[in-house]
């Protein structure tokens, strides 16, 4: 939908470490406009040091949950790529299983799952199965 895509297109615009360095600046703004407020004389200065450190304090939060969500998609999405020259996908994850298919190196997938030395693994055409942790590398371990 478009608020999904307006969503994704947002959120994708910085990683979660860049959202949460602005969250940081944007916190440390907030204390400078606050010890501000604290020290002007004038009723027009500390207004405007007052209302910037309240919008500073609402940009803070507001960074600070765009780089948890983001986060949250990092965390959920695990891309990695086949490192073996074949690897066999079994439809258990043991070495007694039947293989339903091989993949060849380069092959990129989605980890889903793990156990033990096993992984199970999904490809973009929605075929899933299990593979030997050491034939592939996750992207976000490299």
């Amino acid at each position: 939908t478009t608020i999904s895509k307006l969503y994704e297109a947002f959120t994708n615009y910085l990683t979660f470490d860049q959202w949460a360095y602005l969250a940081v600046v944007f916190m440390v703004l907030f204390v400078l406009l606050y010890i501000a407020f604290y020290y002007f004389k004038f009723s027009t200065q500390k207004r405007v040091a007052f209302i910037g450190s309240m919008i500073s304090l609402l940009l803070t939060l507001a960074m600070a949950l765009l780089a948890y969500m983001e986060y949250g998609d990092y965390i959920s999405e695990r891309p990695a790529v086949i490192f073996a020259e074949q690897a066999p996908i079994k439809s258990e994850p043991n070495n007694r299983s039947q293989a339903i298919f091989n993949l060849h190196a380069g092959t990129k997938v989605y980890v889903l799952d793990q156990l033990n030395d096993w992984k199970k693994i999904e490809l973009s055409d929605g075929k899933s199965g299990w593979v030997l942790s050491g034939d592939i590398k996750e992207l976000k371990d490299l």
